[in-house]
């Protein structure tokens, strides 16, 4: 049992390509070859060569912007030119990172702040849900938003040797031993230092947006 929780901790930190993801939208993305671990392929999907937004919007940095009809009769001039951002939820952009990852659709109910916790890593962990193992890499590069929480997580008291699991960059390969099976304690705590960045950059792009629109 402790061999399965090793391997499946491990799918979360061994290799993750290069992974692009910009705030807000995701970017194009290609990945290398997989590795293997114990025999267990572990495949990143490559990132489709888009940003999430839908038909009428086009992508920026910090979110998805929607360019004001500007024949429509309702608009004055100046409305007419304004441009409208769309930022995305934490959640909203945790769960389109897992569509665009290929998360199965059995682990996306962990493709959320409030979902992906402890006990639904645990059951995953110990095969007793539908979510195989294997996703764990990806949900928990989502969450990250594939950027690096050492510092918070320094902070909050998580082991050194923990921090593997809090610098999710792309590109990052660390080295792991069965000594980190003890992380999974840490869980939580590196949980709400993604839960806490995602939060501030969400109401960061969303004052920046209303400060440029009433520029």
């Amino acid at each position: 049992m402790h061999i399965t929780i090793s391997i499946a901790f491990f799918v979360l930190t061994i290799h993750r390509g290069d992974t692009c993801i910009a705030l807000g939208c995701l970017g194009m993305g290609c990945f290398s070859p997989p590795p293997c671990l114990f025999g267990m392929c572990m495949h990143t999907p490559p990132m489709p060569p888009m940003c999430p937004c839908q038909a009428g919007f086009h992508c920026t940095a910090g979110g998805c912007i929607m360019a004001r009809a500007k024949g429509a009769k309702t608009f004055n001039d100046e409305a007419a030119n304004q441009e409208r951002v769309v930022i995305q939820e934490p959640d909203e952009q945790f769960l389109t990172c897992c569509k665009l990852l290929d998360v199965p659709t059995t682990c996306q109910t962990l493709c959320s702040f409030e979902g992906y916790n402890k006990p639904a890593v645990q059951s995953s962990l110990f095969l007793s849900s539908s979510c195989p193992i294997s996703a764990l890499q990806q949900i928990h590069f989502c969450a990250a938003r594939g950027k690096d929480h050492t510092q918070c997580c320094r902070a909050a008291g998580v082991p050194t040797d923990c921090n593997v699991f809090c610098d999710q960059q792309p590109n990052k390969t660390s080295p792991l031993s069965f000594s980190h099976i003890r992380c999974l304690d840490n869980f939580d705590t590196i949980h709400d230092c993604m839960l806490e960045f995602a939060l501030t950059e969400y109401y960061q792009m969303k004052e920046a947006a209303i400060t440029n629109l009433r520029l």
